[in-house]
């Protein structure tokens, strides 16, 4: 399932994944879905956006 997903995180073509891995259309699209929700419920990898002032400039500053 990983596989799928990164591969089109990548930029990989939905059509090649879905023939490498074996998968439908909806079940490839059914993939995707609950590894995004995985990362984005896991703290650590999770998308994390300054919320402050500070972290908005120390994240400027790290450009």
């Amino acid at each position: 399932m990983l596989q799928c997903a990164l591969s089109w995180l990548a930029g990989g073509s939905y059509h090649h994944i879905r023939v490498i891995m074996g998968v439908s259309t909806a079940t490839f699209y059914r993939i995707v879905y609950r590894v995004m929700f995985a990362i984005n419920d896991s703290d650590k990898l999770a998308p994390r956006f300054p919320s402050t002032p500070q972290e908005l400039s120390a994240s400027a500053a790290a450009f």
